[in-house]
């Protein structure tokens, strides 16, 4: 056998055990249990040993990859394929050719702790029998079923639906499961990663199991009820967006012949064109810790900031530990967010902060715990700023400035609560985005830095037990190379999370049971608006920033007009500016008001202006924002007082654009999703001919690849800029 025969028998091998081999928690020990009683940031011992046991356990398997490839170049292959090029046994891991610069191909195992998001190549471990001695399903209702799973049996839940462990115990995206728990909701589609629910515990019920005809033979870890048809009407964006496929959520095919409910399920048909999300052992362990930390009395609650660049599982790993901590934690969770681009729970080109309330476990009147993408897991934060763009390079002193504030809210709200704040950051770590990052752990001043990395140097391992606080635990993700063919990219996600917000019924929000749900029967130009008098409806002025170019005063209401704009309420002093009396126009008198502060303002939502009225001083803006969210706004900026409050209103236009479908009118949009293109053709849009509608005109080569206008990235003429806008 060949030197390099030998390396690959070895480390298919050591990733075969790693696979089979459950990862143990970690333990806390009784020194730093004591130390727990103390303030955070005495809290040095148990953090330290956290991040050192996982830097052991990592140690070996890292040293081993990065003499492969730390010169090398990672290309990706199909598992089907390395499995024929080596004869090797049919298994659950990745592989990946490193090329060492000698001209000779290696091949080099991967185990599950650098992969995040993969194409699926296996479907769920859970075989659905619905009758004899091996039975593992009972069905209830024509949508509902009972499924008893053994220990280690997963399902790649797909569909609409919700999932509730009766007995034993599971996970789920991060979250533990058991039958302490209400419900959580799975809105899982063809076109984002699905979560895996997993058998973990042991259940306690035998007279259960025998009631639905399940065998007591079988060592089963938990029995799961799975119900369909929950009333989101989340499948009726297909209608709006094209990045959603007609039968995206209409996914029976892909069920076992067995399985029998017809919208949500276990993924058995195994399908390149889907993607699931792997829970690497490191993160396992990293939750296991964390969620130990939080039983012990502290002084003040713990923070944890995630970083890492781009594409690496930040924001996943940012929701895995939010749902832990949910499920595990007594109380609430604060999760602030710091990604203008690619934000789990708010609208792009704004900082936010979000509270969860793990009330859900117990309470009916509570909004359950919600698996979902991103673009369907909008929500209202409880306090938001707008930037208006989706990176902060071109204001980062008002980024750092509203994400300062956003702390304070924090601390003055809920961190006397003992709530744990969790913070996601942007993937930008280079120049400017490294001294961005830098400020904002300053200022949150964390706990615990999980650090996901590409390449983790093993070797400062001992440096790091002198290290001051905070502690950081580096945790290895899969390269952007083995991530890139995701389905759906960052300026697809963006243009989804708006077009989903603007056709939202329903925003989750902290303290109100609320279910996410939508409403395609209208299209957004067929839409009431609001009716705003500039004059005394927008006393908190109009503002335009000048991301890319300056726009003047003269021009200001024609760059405003169908343009997206953030609402932004802030308290109302009753003081007006002083020159306000010797303005002749109340459109100049807006344009040239302050911009509302951080400390006395917030962002509550996202708005289209659809026409302007400069004769009369009004405009009409398309905006879902609700009576209830700014009610609820304005008491939480006079502190929760539950008077009356005096606030005003303003608009502000960034770089944030309209998706082009928002642009369209029902008639258009259906024919534009129907397959007969020669009858019940519009003549126009919003009865106005086809003729007068503006339009660009430009060239596409079909035939190189299809073209989805608005989905590509946003490309900046660096040759124009001033020479100290080009640095970083």
């Amino acid at each position: 056998m060949s030197a390099i025969a030998a390396r690959r028998a070895r480390l298919a091998a050591a990733a075969q055990a790693s696979l089979s081999s459950t990862p143990e928690p970690l333990p806390i020990s009784e020194k730093g249990k004591e130390a727990a009683s103390g303030t955070l940031s005495n809290n040095s011992s148990d953090t330290k040993r956290l991040s050192n046991a996982i830097i052991s356990e990592e140690s070996s398997s890292a040293d081993e990859r990065r003499r492969g490839d730390k010169k090398g170049k990672r290309i990706k292959i199909a598992e089907d394929d390395a499995r024929k090029q080596d004869n090797l046994p049919n298994s659950s891991y990745d592989s990946a050719y490193t090329h060492n610069g000698s001209g000779t191909d290696v091949r080099q195992t991967r185990n599950d702790a650098e992969v995040i998001l993969s194409k699926v190549t296996e479907s769920s471990k859970f075989t659905p029998i619905l009758e004899g001695e091996g039975k593992n399903v009972h069905l209830v209702t024509k949508k509902s079923a009972i499924c008893a799973l053994e220990v280690g049996e997963t399902m790649n839940l797909l569909g609409r639906g919700t999932v509730k462990v009766l007995d034993g115990s599971a996970s789920l995206g991060g979250a533990l499961l058991s039958s302490q728990h209400r419900e959580a909701l799975v809105l899982a589609s063809t076109v984002s990663p699905l979560p895996v629910l997993e058998a973990i515990g042991t259940t306690s019920a035998p007279a259960q199991l025998k009631q639905y005809g399940f065998g007591l033979a079988r060592n089963y870890a938990a029995v799961i009820q799975v119900e369909e048809d929950i009333p989101s009407r989340v499948g009726e964006l297909h209608s709006i967006c094209t990045q959603i496929p007609k039968n995206a959520f209409e996914v029976s095919s892909f069920y076992h012949p067995s399985w029998p409910l017809a919208s949500v399920g276990p993924q058995y048909t195994q399908s390149k064109a889907l993607l699931h999300v792997h829970v690497p052992n490191a993160w396992k362990r990293v939750l296991t810790a964390t969620e130990e930390l939080l039983q012990y009395g502290q002084t003040l609650p713990p923070t944890f900031l995630v970083r890492g660049p781009k594409r690496v599982g930040k924001s996943t790993l940012s929701r895995f530990l939010l749902q832990r901590l949910l499920t595990k934690h007594e109380g609430q969770v604060a999760y602030l967010e710091t990604d203008l681009g690619q934000s789990e729970f708010s609208l792009p080109g704004m900082v936010s902060l979000h509270v969860f309330d793990s009330a859900w476990q117990k309470e009916e009147g509570s909004t359950p715990l919600l698996f979902a993408p991103s673009w369907a897991s909008i929500r209202q934060p409880v306090n938001a700023h707008f930037l208006g763009d989706y990176s902060p390079k071109n204001d980062p002193g008002r980024y750092i400035a509203a994400i300062q504030n956003l702390l304070t809210s924090y601390r003055n709200h809920w961190a006397s609560q003992g709530v744990p704040l969790i913070v996601n950051t942007q993937g930008w770590v280079k120049g400017l985005g490294a001294q961005l990052l830098s400020q904002i752990e300053a200022l949150v001043e964390p706990s615990l830095i999980l650090n996901i990395s590409e390449e983790v140097d093993m070797n400062d391992a001992e440096e790091f037990q002198d290290a001051p606080l905070p502690r950081i635990v580096t945790l290895e993700a899969s390269p952007s190379l083995f991530t890139r063919e995701r389905s759906m990219n960052a300026v697809e996600a963006r243009s989804l999370s708006i077009i989903s917000y603007f056709y939202a019924s329903n925003l989750p929000a902290t303290g109100k049971d609320i279910l996410p749900s939508w409403s395609t029967s209208k299209g957004i130009l067929e839409r009431p608006p609001f009716s705003i008098k500039v004059s005394t409806g927008l006393k908190g002025g109009i503002h335009i920033l000048d991301h890319g170019a300056c726009v003047s005063e003269r021009l200001s209401l024609m760059a405003l007009n169908g343009s997206c704009v953030a609402v932004v309420i802030s308290r109302d002093d009753g003081q007006d500016d002083q020159d306000e009396s010797t303005q002749s126009s109340p459109w100049s008198t807006a344009l040239r008001k302050q911009f509302p502060p951080h400390d006395a303002s917030t962002c509550i939502g996202l708005g289209i202006v659809q026409s302007i009225d400069v004769a009369n001083g009004s405009l009409n803006l398309i905006s879902p924002i609700s009576e209830f969210v700014i009610r609820s706004a304005a008491r939480a900026l006079y502190g929760g007082d539950e008077n009356s409050h005096s606030i005003k209103m303003s608009i502000i236009k960034g770089a944030v654009d309209i998706p082009v479908c928002l642009s369209l009118d029902r008639a258009v949009l259906n024919s534009l999703n129907s397959s007969n293109t020669d009858q019940n053709i519009p003549r126009g849009v919003a009865n106005v001919a086809f003729a007068d509608v503006p339009y660009l005109d430009f060239d596409v080569n079909t035939a190189e690849e299809e073209v989805v206008i608005d989905m590509k990235k946003r490309r900046i003429r660096r040759n124009l800029l001033r020479p100290s806008q080009r640095k970083g």
